[in-house]
């Protein structure tokens, strides 16, 4: 299946990934409905400020299932044909929340919490993160990566 770089709703735009997760229409729609920020605040940050108050956040776990959710939706329009509409994505993203808080709620263990961060490269280079899936019905698989430079910034996405 053909899946082209530009987003399928919103007329032609350049879809990047800050475009999938935050700006795309379906992707606002479920913002606003989420109700994690106000929605002028939310589309006035720059994308690294955006993500870095969100992951940040007293929100965290429902931001980060719906990136997750709007991200693994969407391509399964692109590559898989199957429609993306809010009303799905929001069941999912709801599904989910209420799966982790099952499978968390009363846990006894102890866990030995540490905080992951992305580190910065020596000056000049270029740090390049990676992450695929597989599904072995029907068999396809798709990946993704970023590349950063020495300062953090996000230079380009696959």
């Amino acid at each position: 299946m053909f899946c082209s770089s530009f987003c399928c709703k919103s007329n032609g735009v350049k879809e990047t990934w800050i475009h999938t997760l935050r700006d795309c229409p379906i992707a606002k729609s479920i913002w606003h409905k989420l109700h994690i920020l106000s929605f002028l605040n939310h589309y006035n940050k720059d994308d690294a400020l955006w993500l870095h108050h969100n992951v940040m956040g007293s929100n965290s776990q429902l931001f980060g299932t719906a990136c997750w959710m709007i991200w693994k939706t969407r391509n399964h329009c692109c590559f898989q044909g199957e429609e993306w509409t809010q009303i799905y994505t929001m069941n999912q993203i709801i599904s989910q929340c209420q799966l982790i808080q099952t499978h968390f709620k009363g846990s006894s263990s102890t866990r030995d919490l540490r905080n992951v961060i992305w580190s910065a490269t020596i000056s000049h280079f270029v740090k390049l993160n990676t992450n695929g899936s597989f599904l072995s019905n029907p068999r396809s698989s798709s990946i993704g990566g970023i590349v950063w430079n020495s300062r953090g910034f996000w230079l380009s996405g696959f």
